[in-house]
């Protein structure tokens, strides 16, 4: 990611909020942590959801870094 900074961090998380707000109306966001790692050149995403009608929340882990 160019730039890997936590400005880009904190739009990735906008975009998430909004994405999943306009095409998931069933998803509630309670935790979304998006932290930028440098040492491998990418962001580290922690996102905590609650679906309706579901009785347990789930989690999501994941890493994104850019493809060459």
């Amino acid at each position: 990611f160019e730039p890997l900074t936590n400005i880009t961090a904190s739009l990735i998380n906008n975009e998430i909020k909004e994405t999943l707000g306009n095409h998931e109306p069933r998803v509630r966001i309670r935790t979304l942590i998006v932290t930028p790692k440098f040492e491998e050149n990418g962001f580290s995403v922690f996102l905590l959801v609650e679906i309706q009608n579901q009785i347990a929340p789930i989690t999501i882990n994941l890493f994104l870094s850019r493809l060459r």
